[in-house]
């Protein structure tokens, strides 16, 4: 097999190109954030049991939620590792069906999640990244809680 493929460059060349593809197909094969399309999906991200989670809803013709897009964009940069963040649109079937479950009216709305999916923070209409912050680092140090006696 090896000197047929050293007598002909040509079909090294694409076995190379079909490993390199299979091999970058594989390291993405997870799923990412902004690749959520169920509620099952969703359910997995938000229920991780590692960290929180920041799900911001939205859609693209609110203009409040295109006004808080920087802002969401800004958290997802300085809570890289410590927060997932999601931004789901209201109207997509995704959107839909996790905001029944999360009884989400109004966009924008942003949910802080725990590791388990239980809504720990919600604010709706304009948010301020600091409260959010401090919302997220409080799940990672939580308070000590009082023993009983």
């Amino acid at each position: 097999m090896i000197s047929f493929l050293q007598n002909h460059p040509l079909l090294t060349i694409v076995l190379g190109l079909g490993m390199t593809i299979v091999a970058a197909i594989h390291l993405v094969w997870y799923i990412r954030p902004s690749d959520i399309q169920t509620k099952s999906e969703f359910d997995a991200v938000v229920r991780n049991g590692q960290q929180p989670t920041i799900v911001e809803y939205y859609n693209n013709l609110c203009t409040a939620c295109s006004l808080m897009k920087p802002v969401v964009d800004n958290l997802e940069k300085e809570l890289e590792g410590q927060a997932t963040v999601l931004r789901i649109d209201f109207l997509s079937e995704v959107g839909r069906s996790t905001a029944r479950q999360y009884e989400v009216k109004i966009i924008p709305t942003i949910l802080v999640l725990d590791p388990y999916g239980r809504v720990v923070f919600r604010q709706t209409g304009a948010f301020d990244s600091d409260l959010i912050k401090s919302k997220v680092m409080g799940l990672q140090n939580p308070e000590p809680q009082p023993t009983p006696s």
